[in-house]
């Protein structure tokens, strides 16, 4: 029953499980709100991304597989609207000069031949012409700058306008050319092997490199701007269809290979394991062979007839050509013989648990055989799976064009940069021509409608005098004089008010706003003058901080707020009031009024260039920056507008706005989203969104794969805890479904997200130290991240399997991440030795699998490039990194096909674990075959319907 260890990793199990009858409860549901949010910023992502730039320069993966000219204008596209030249129909970047990066071409075809004169390179296109001027009235073909300009003889019938030589300009000319050939966009030079004297004299005539290493050399700058992304990109655009053909045929291998397994379990059970100790064996013997120790070759020849070791030298493949030390060889060869012997011990000593690893498998075949459309899971996940690739690979196209190429250094750069820091650094001055108005009390005092108050609202006397406006309710301060008075005004109806054009052509306005901070006049950076325009409102209090000015009687009149006290001191508010004409002309206003009324008071009324200074908030200008780019485009705008809405509302200083960081006019749009994004657009922000699409990327990765896991668990968990096999539920991977999707998602999300954090962790931590070239040549450290890489690979590996564990406990007894995981853990953990053999044997059988397909999947597709290389346009034979792309995709199909077997196989064991420890074979009969019975001893007191023969 049980092994070692039962009381140190807790007691028994008691429960028999029911997969279709456990009470079931949502699961983990925090876990799948974060998803869901996760998703939701995923999608953003995309969508910025997809828009950023747009209507007018929206980004454009095909950045990442053409070159750009000298100019920086994309090979293949127009860019006349930008000022550059028109590269339409010319895909491939060109390099003149090997030796200058700087210096790029765009072409229709890669120059094929060496060609030294003006009209062979006016054929292949090697030539500047900007604006397309190069051209002669009635004269065919094109004229570069000195032969325009002194003539065909002058010009030795353009030979002076070699762009390599001095006596060119150097922006309309010819370049001489040498041989190239195509690979991804990219003119490669392709230099004859021996260059007669003749050839190199010319070269050096031209001003051509006359050294092949020099040629060489350029590689070094033929890199895509893309990057890697770029490279693989460029690659694949022009063999996807290989990828495609490829990835076609790993799915019906892998559906093949199923079906054997579903078919054959023990023979292929078998096959392995044995296949696998004459493999070690062979090569063991192969090795002390390769040593002298033994003469296993020499009798092959005497047997065959042949000699194969004469063969083998003249295939030069000797262990001593090979540079294999006779040292080395004969350490291999002890290794392996010590793993020979260990594996051949395991298989003498862990037979019997071998065989209850055979049966199991044969059992995990049997669920599958009665439930033959878990074959076609794999589809499904593989289905999901494409999709998520095809997104991903979209989404990062486009964050990775996100840039603008960079002629002077070849590289993108993103929008940004510095433009926001650089802004709320600087700082800005302004001058407002605004009329002063000054009120100076005696004493303090407050008023209300028609009245005033010297004592704090103690006693009120009626409000009266020469500066009293009686006729209006409440009764209001009047300020006028005859030089305040507007001429040639005119009454526009729309607007309802006074329009004058001389004296002043500020129009009337009842409620005209006015301002309380006086730039560099006031104090305390403006914290105490804001608030004096407060005093000030409209009559009946429908505007607060405004006053009455009418053009045509120049007076201006204030309403003091009911309440307010005033003084004693001067208070000041500035106005929008200016003595100009509409032809330009402006003079200026001092004016002054005296005491009136029950209390001292005056006014003054004063034209004045307020000098203020203001400095941008982080928000204003993260926003502009955003959507414009630069620091040069950016400030101007933003003072610009500043300016604007300060003079729109009527205010001397910019710092008293109200806060417009957060205020948005409109919806966002693809013409102005980047305007609502609160942090800088820059490289350093693509480089976290990138770090977040990543991030996302291994999640759901993740969570496809061990979604298809989890429904395949509860198929065969349902399959092997139902005692009469003949009576299996109807349905059982439909409801599988159902179950996960109802009730366990979260517990699936949570396993899935921790997997994830262990590989973001190592791919991050990888890119950082191979971007790093101080630590990527460094001996010690290239030891510790190797070391690292160990550690996080085991760490994934074995969260992986508690993980899988956790999946068929949920399955199986509706439990949460956390519970299932413990308590499958400690199953296990009761039960460690039989979980050694099922898992190796298990191991082994699969991976021979997958092996198997990949090299024939490879190989098939490899022939198929090398035969047919001229056919599908293959000029340098089957592409190496297109087969990489194909070798990954073949074996994570076969992993995702075989996946199904794999789960199978762990929840029968894993049930088969449980089974033994719940039940007894009389009162609670064993849910396990009578084949599994008998390899651990029991048996039911009634055989299962299955099992009776």
């Amino acid at each position: 029953m049980g092994e070692e260890g039962e009381s140190k990793y807790g007691a028994k199990e008691t429960e028999i499980p029911g997969p279709t009858t456990a009470k079931r409860g949502c699961r983990d549901i925090l876990c799948v709100i974060i998803f869901i949010v996760a998703w939701l910023a995923w999608i953003i992502i995309a969508l910025m991304a997809f828009t950023d730039g747009c209507p007018d320069n929206c980004n454009d993966p095909q950045k990442l597989i053409y070159g750009f000219d000298s100019s920086g204008c994309m090979c293949g596209k127009n860019c006349t609207d930008d000022g550059l030249g028109d590269n339409t129909g010319m895909y491939s970047m060109y390099m003149p000069n090997p030796l200058s990066p700087d210096e790029r071409v765009c072409m229709e075809t890669c120059p094929p031949a060496f060609s030294f004169n003006k009209t062979e390179a006016e054929e292949v296109g090697a030539y500047k012409c900007p604006g397309g001027n190069c051209t002669l009235a009635g004269r065919v073909g094109l004229f570069f700058f000195n032969q325009r300009n002194k003539g065909d003889f002058a010009s030795g019938d353009g030979a002076t306008d070699n762009c390599f030589l001095p006596t060119s300009n150097g922006t309309e000319c010819w370049y001489p050319t040498y041989p190239s050939s195509e690979v991804f966009f990219k003119c490669i030079p392709a230099m004859p092997a021996n260059l007669t004297k003749e050839d190199l004299e010319k070269l050096a005539a031209v001003g051509l490199p006359v050294d092949n290493a020099e040629f060489a050399e350029m590689l070094n700058f033929m890199s895509n701007p893309g990057g890697e992304i770029g490279t693989i990109t460029a690659e694949l655009v022009s063999t996807w269809y290989i990828v495609l053909a490829g990835c076609g045929m790993a799915v019906v291998m892998g559906f093949a290979f199923l079906m054997c397994i579903r078919l054959l379990a023990v023979p292929c059970t078998y096959l392995t394991m044995i296949g696998l100790l004459l493999m070690l064996t062979v090569s063991t013997l192969l090795a002390f062979d390769r040593t002298g120790k033994i003469q296993l070759v020499s009798q092959l020849d005497t047997v065959t007839g042949q000699n194969i070791s004469a063969l083998a030298d003249e295939a030069e493949s000797s262990y001593g050509e090979a540079g294999v030390s006779e040292g080395i060889m004969e350490a291999i060869s002890w290794v392996l013989a010590v793993i020979s012997v260990i594996y051949l011990l395991v298989m003498i000593f862990m037979f019997k648990r071998i065989l209850i690893a055979v049966k199991v498998i044969v059992e995990a075949a049997k669920a599958i055989s009665a439930m033959p459309l878990l074959v076609l899971q794999p589809l499904w996940t593989f289905s999901f799976l494409s999709i998520l690739y095809l997104w991903t690979v979209a989404v990062t196209m486009y964050l990775m064009s996100a840039g603008e190429f960079d002629p002077t250094t070849g590289t993108f750069v993103y929008k940004g940069g510095t433009c926001t820091a650089d802004i709320t650094d600087l700082g800005i001055n302004t001058t407002t021509n605004v009329l002063l108005i000054s009120l100076t009390l005696g004493s303090a005092v407050r008023m209300r409608t028609g009245e005033i108050s010297t004592d704090s609202g103690a006693t009120w006397a009626a409000l009266s005098g020469a500066h009293v406006d009686t006729s209006s309710s409440p009764n209001a301060l009047l300020l006028a004089d005859s030089t305040l008075k507007g001429t040639s005004c005119k009454y526009d109806a729309i607007f309802n008010t006074d329009k004058c054009t001389g004296n002043t052509n500020t129009s009337s306005a009842v409620a005209m706003p006015i301002g309380g901070c006086l730039g560099v006049l006031s104090n305390n950076n403006c914290s105490d003058d804001t608030r004096n325009k407060d005093f000030f409102t409209t009559p009946s209090g429908m505007s607060n901080g405004t006053i009455s000015w009418n053009a045509t009687a120049g007076e201006i009149k204030l309403w003091i707020q009911e309440g307010q006290v005033l003084g004693p001191g001067t208070i000041t508010i500035a106005a929008k009031i200016r003595r100009c004409t509409s032809n330009g002309t402006c003079g200026a206003w001092d004016l002054t009024g005296g005491a009136v009324g029950n209390t001292s008071w005056g006014w003054r009324l004063k034209s004045e260039h307020v000098l203020s200074y203001y400095n941008f908030t982080y928000l204003e200008a993260v926003r502009k920056c955003n959507v414009l780019g630069t620091t040069a485009k950016s400030l101007p705008i933003l003072t610009k507008q500043k300016d604007s809405e300060m003079k729109a509302s009527g205010l001397a200083d910019m710092r008293e706005l109200p806060d417009a960081d957060l205020k948005f006019d409109t919806l966002p749009t693809i013409d102005n989203w980047r305007s609502f994004i609160p942090i800088p657009l820059d490289g350093t922000t693509y480089n976290y969104l990138c770090l977040a699409h990543l991030f996302m990327f291994l999640w759901t990765n993740n969570f496809t794969t061990s979604s298809g896991y989890y429904v395949i668990a509860g198929a065969v968990a349902t399959w092997y805890w139902t005692l009469d096999k003949m009576a299996l539920p109807r349905f059982p991977i439909t409801g599988s479904a159902y179950r996960y999707v109802r009730y366990n998602l979260g517990t699936v999300l949570v396993g899935s997200f921790i997997i994830a954090v262990v590989q973001f962790i190592r791919i991050v931590m990888n890119y950082f130290v191979s971007k790093t070239k101080a630590l990527e040549n460094n001996p010690a450290v290239k030891a510790i991240m190797c070391i690292v890489n160990c550690c996080l690979w085991c760490l994934e590996k074995f969260i992986g399997y508690i993980n899988k564990n956790a999946y068929i406990m949920s399955a199986t007894h509706g439990h949460g991440f956390c519970k299932g995981a413990f308590q499958g853990f400690m199953l296990l953990m009761r039960n460690i030795m039989r979980v050694a053999a099922v898992n190796a044997t298990a191991i082994v059988i699969l991976f021979f699998g997958k092996l198997l397909i990949l090299a024939a999947n490879l190989t098939v597709v490899y022939l198929i490039c090398s035969v047919y290389a001229v056919e599908l346009q293959l000029a340098s034979g089957p592409p190496m990194l297109t087969l990489v792309v194909v070798a990954f995709c073949t074996w994570f199909i076969a992993s995702s096909f075989l996946s199904t077997f794999e789960a199978a196989i762990d929840c029968i064991f894993l049930s088969f674990l449980y089974d033994q420890e719940v039940n007894d074979g009389k009162d609670k009969p064993y849910f396990m075959a009578a084949s599994l019975q008998a390899a651990i001893g029991v048996k039911n007191n009634q055989i299962a319907p299955d099992d009776k023969k």
